[in-house]
């Protein structure tokens, strides 16, 4: 019985040795998987941190490619109203669509507003040279137009 229980007591150290290095060779395993967590993490995050930077960048981008869009809208519509005195037939349809009148009442007045502000710029501080006098010459044609619009 000595014999027996001094080999499964040997056996039973043998397997506990064996345990033991499968343990610590798990731990390192571990160890490395939290490690390239940590890692993938870190570079997750930076990724996030650059598209949110991007997103910020297109949505300015955007911002500015609306204003710019509006803004050459705008210019048409005050080439249609500078184009000749009196003549408000040649307009774009939203001037003479009923549905869209307080669209058009809306571009009218901010295209007024710009005409008029620019004329007393231009108009009246700045010495004749003939740039400005053209410029405010037909900036009067147009706000000609938008007040008879308007009316």
């Amino acid at each position: 019985i000595d014999g027996r229980l001094h080999n499964l007591k040997k056996d039973v150290s043998v397997q506990d040795t064996k345990h033991r290095r499968t343990l610590a060779e798990l731990e390192k395993g571990v160890d490395g998987l939290f490690e390239s967590f940590a890692r993938l993490d870190s570079r997750i995050s930076s990724v996030g941190q650059t598209a949110a930077k991007i997103g910020d960048h297109l949505q300015s981008a955007d911002a500015q490619r609306e204003t710019a869009s509006q803004t050459i809208e705008l210019i048409k519509y005050l080439m249609e109203f500078n184009s000749s005195p009196g003549d408000l037939m040649e307009l774009s349809p939203l001037f003479s669509d009923d549905s869209r009148v307080a669209e058009a009442a809306s571009i009218a007045q901010k295209l007024r507003s710009f005409a008029e502000e620019d004329i007393g710029r231009h108009g009246i501080n700045v010495p004749s040279a003939v740039g400005n006098a053209n410029a405010s010459r037909g900036l009067e044609v147009a706000v000609a137009n938008l007040q008879e619009y308007c009316n």
